[in-house]
This record gives structure tokens, C-alpha cells and sequence, in this order.
């Protein structure tokens, strides 16, 4: 077997079709991403399609998708977060305002307040350009009360939340625990301190 991997963020029905031509491959898996539109079911013909982290009601029952397990995912940060004995915590989410980071969002805020205790939460509400979102993010870091564990929506935040925390001299993890999602370690990896993700 072999895996032919396409790096095309837009995807027209004529390059899709020109490349399912050229490859006659047996499936294909569309990474949803951050794809603004995605070539519906219909435009692989008889090829089996499988959707990756995309909304499950996105095509309706005509595609199959995979997803993330938004519950299990953000419960298992919670809970490693509540170990540290803190009282307040706080959500960054991204500043693509992606609905997978809404769903974790909506998650950490459910598991916070069931027990009772603080949560800030910093996310966009519609795509924000990344720079105002560094920018907005230092007054979020610099007022959240501490200490503070802090979910990143995922290593990508995770990232930027770290930078912006070495930016503003604040300890990390004595003022902030950082967690993440994706455990992608080229990431987590290479910053100091490291990255702790699922």
C-alpha cells in the first residue's frame, strides 16, 4: 500500500477530480482542518471517503467522519490539572474560532463550575488575526488570578500561551499550569519549560 499525501488548503472540483484521475486511489481521507470548504461526498464518486476532525453533522449522514472525543479529552486535562490543588483556572481557546475549540471550551467550563471553582475563558468569538490575538492574550495572562491552571485549545495555543507567559516573566507552573491537546511532541518538545498535552 501507499499513502499519497496532498497539501492543498482549497480544494476545487476540477483539482479533485484531476487528482483522483491521476492517483485512482482505493480512499481518501480529507483532513478537515482549518479548510474553509470541503469538497462534499458526491465529488469522489464511487472512492470511499472518510472525513478527519470535521463536524459530524457537516454532510449530514452522506459522509463519514472521525472527530475527536471532545468529553474524554478535556476530562482527562481537568483532572490533571485539579491534582495541583488550584481554585482558579482559565480557557484559551483559538484564534481561528474553530468549533473544535468551542467544544472544548464548552467541556472545561461544564467541569469547572460542577465543581465549583473559577474559570476565565479567552476565546475568540468569530477568527481573529493572530498578532491582535498575541497582543490580547498578554492582558489575559497578566490579569488571570493566580495561580492558575490554563487548557490551551491545543498545542498550537499551547505554544503561544508558553511564549507569552516567558514574554510577561511569569512562572511556569508555580503561576501557570499549562496543559494542552494533541500531544504533538515537535512541538511540545521544544519549548521551555516543555509542553504537557493530551
Amino acid at each position: 500500500g501507499r499513502v499519497q499525501l496532498i497539501h492543498q488548503m482549497d480544494i476545487s472540483e476540477s483539482f479533485l477530480h484531476e487528482i483522483l484521475t491521476y492517483w485512482h486511489p482505493l480512499g481518501c481521507i480529507v483532513n478537515c482542518g482549518n479548510r474553509p470548504v470541503l469538497p462534499p461526498p458526491e465529488q469522489f464518486g464511487k472512492i470511499p471517503v472518510v472525513y478527519l476532525d470535521c463536524r459530524a453533522d457537516a454532510f449530514g449522514t452522506r459522509a463519514n467522519t472521525v472527530s475527536h472525543d471532545a468529553h474524554a479529552t478535556v476530562r482527562l486535562c481537568a483532572k490533571e490539572l485539579m491534582k495541583l490543588g488550584l481554585t482558579n483556572f482559565a480557557y484559551v481557546g483559538h484564534f481561528g474560532h474553530q468549533f473544535w475549540s468551542d467544544e472544548r471550551k464548552r467541556e472545561f467550563e461544564e467541569i469547572v463550575r460542577l465543581h465549583g471553582l473559577h474559570l476565565d475563558i479567552f476565546a475568540p468569538n468569530e477568527p481573529m488575526p493572530e498578532l491582535t490575538f498575541r497582543r490580547k492574550l498578554q492582558t489575559f495572562l497578566r490579569n488571570v488570578p493566580k495561580p492558575c491552571g490554563i487548557l490551551a485549545a491545543n498545542d498550537e495555543i499551547g505554544e503561544i500561551v508558553i511564549v507569552t507567559a516567558n514574554r510577561l516573566a511569569l512562572d511556569i507552573p508555580s503561576e501557570l499550569a499549562v496543559i494542552s491537546i494533541d500531544n504533538n511532541p515537535s512541538v511540545c518538545e521544544s519549548l521551555k519549560p516543555t509542553l504537557s498535552s493530551v
